[in-house]
């Protein structure tokens, strides 16, 4: 387990190359570097501009070669280019910026118009608005496409990931779903084509998913979930049924899966990740 050298609760956790990037809740220094390989601290990095009380989470496009962190503050991402220099550079968003998802373009068999890098999910919260949408940039930060969930009253959109397929897999709360998250297939639409997670009640022997939750998918479609408020991770199959159950410690609340490693980094609302090997 990695923790941070003073108390700083983690706000997400990513890889690229061969280093392994923590985002902490920090006014400076925000980003702890470590090696990947046997995961010796290396350096800080300071993202200028980055407001404290918006870091939301991190993810790395290996496409872009650089690290990109959601700022619901300011509604933008910062992106940070590793080279000899950091060198920040901030996209504006429309609507807060909550779970990022760096977007395989070798594998995802996705129409041709789609050159997108990074998917945004966004929450805007409103007398009028309780919708949530996902937003898929490309190079520039230019807005590919936009998805509005077609689900009513969200309450929080936690996550989403492109699959394979071209469909995406989310994570939410809705005002209609009162004893967990859930856990929903949506095509490049927003149709709801499966989900996860029961809306009064759990079927006997199936149990929810509770709190805000980040999600990893792996190379066959198979779903991993933080089940933050259950202190535990939740494996699901590609038809979203429940496989196993892994407890944890402390409360999950952040995923990335290296998938050449095969490692599950798990980010816990402390200042701690975890490392499992799968």
């Amino acid at each position: 387990m990695l923790s941070a050298e003073d108390w700083a609760d983690v706000h997400g956790v990513t890889s690229l190359d061969d280093e392994l990037y923590i985002l902490h809740c920090r006014q400076t220094d925000q980003i702890d570097v470590y090696s990947k390989s046997n995961f010796t601290f290396l350096r800080h990095l300071s993202v200028p501009g980055l407001s404290k009380h918006g870091i939301q989470d991190i993810t790395a496009s290996t496409g872009l070669k650089c690290l990109l962190i959601a700022d619901s503050d300011r509604r933008c991402l910062h992106k940070v280019v590793k080279d000899d220099k950091i060198l920040p550079v901030i996209w504006h968003l429309p609507a807060k910026p909550y779970g990022l998802s760096a977007i395989n373009t070798e594998t995802c068999q996705t129409s041709t118009y789609n050159t997108g890098y990074v998917l945004v999910a966004c929450y805007e919260e409103g007398p009028q608005s309780r919708t949530g949408t996902l937003i898929e940039l490309n190079a520039v930060g230019h807005r590919v496409r936009l998805i509005t969930v077609l689900m009513p009253w969200i309450e929080s959109l936690w996550h989403a990931v492109m699959l394979n397929s071209g469909q995406f897999v989310i994570s939410y709360r809705s005002f209609w779903c009162a004893t967990g998250e859930k856990i929903t297939i949506v095509d490049d639409i927003g149709v709801v084509k499966k989900s996860y997670g029961e809306c009064w009640w759990a079927p006997w022997g199936r149990e929810l998913v509770k709190g805000p939750c980040q999600m990893a998918v792996d190379n066959d479609g198979f779903v991993i979930i933080a089940d933050n408020e259950n202190n535990g991770l939740v494996l699901l199959n590609p038809s979203l049924e429940i496989v196993r159950r892994i407890p944890t410690k402390n409360r999950p609340r952040w995923l990335h899966l290296d998938q050449n490693s095969r490692r599950l980094f798990v980010g816990h609302e402390s200042n701690a990740v975890s490392i499992l090997q799968l």
